[in-house]
């Protein structure tokens, strides 16, 4: 009998967990980019608060992934789990409200797959956000700008791909996803007026003007790299080594 009852109690164990991945499964990969339509950066930004979280259980609550399930989110575990990022990794308000926010998002999403799970559900909803300070933004003055933009050799194949990657972030104000998603095709630099055509946050195109300059610095990058070549309109604009598109630390290596 006894062996009978661990054995059910395993069973439903196993059952609890299996719910639970499902769910989340379902939602990071079927929800969020096609029901809700969110970009690839958010779905990445919502997964890695579950990878902080899932490690948070094991290392600190040593509860193995294949026994995480609903009966472990209460309340008072998920605002363990943010002080925890505070104290331990150092978080700001503003990184602790957004980890917050895809957790409610998750927990609206299992109110509706799982609903004998509703009341801790809403106890967790219930979590307030901590206010935050609005600081001004840093940026760099047209000097510094100017000073930046010289540092590239344009006689260097690379250094001027990074010249007419950092001018025209500067020149369109692009996101930097932004910049590594275009193709030649998203720019019209052959005939005025020229243009850049921008596809970003919210699946929205935004078409930006280009001065003279740009349009000419980026025809002299492009035109020995064959980009504007019809075969390649569809290749990245700026590439790496391997001929891929940029990433955002390749972008960020180079400023």
């Amino acid at each position: 009998m006894f062996f009978l009852t661990l054995n059910l109690k395993q069973r439903k164990n196993m059952k609890q967990a299996t719910e639970f991945a499902r769910i989340l499964s379902s939602f990071l990969n079927n929800y969020l980019p096609a029901e809700k339509g969110v970009s690839t950066n958010t779905v990445k930004s919502y997964s890695y608060t579950f990878i902080l979280l899932i490690r948070y259980m094991q290392e600190v609550k040593k509860v193995s992934l294949d026994r995480l399930s609903f009966k472990h989110f209460k309340r008072v575990l998920i605002a363990d789990f943010l002080d925890w990022l505070q104290k331990e990794r150092k978080c700001s308000d503003v990184t602790r409200n957004q980890r917050l926010a895809a957790i409610c998002c998750f927990i609206k999403y299992a109110e509706l797959m799982a609903p004998d799970h509703l009341y801790d559900c809403q106890q967790i909803r219930s979590i307030p956000v901590k206010k935050t300070e609005s600081r001004p933004i840093d940026y760099l003055t047209i000097e510094g700008v100017k000073f930046l933009l010289q540092q590239p050799d344009v006689n260097k194949a690379k250094e001027l791909r990074d010249l007419a990657l950092l001018s025209l972030m500067y020149e369109s104000a692009a996101r930097v996803q932004e910049i590594i998603d275009l193709t030649p095709a998203s720019l019209f630099i052959q005939n005025k007026p020229y243009r850049v055509l921008l596809y970003g946050k919210g699946k929205k195109y935004r078409s930006v003007p280009l001065p003279d300059k740009e349009a000419v610095l980026l025809r002299n990058y492009m035109t020995p790299n064959e980009l504007l070549n019809r075969e390649n309109l569809q290749k990245p604009l700026f590439s790496n080594y391997q001929g891929q598109k940029m990433t955002r630390n390749g972008v960020n290596n180079i400023l």
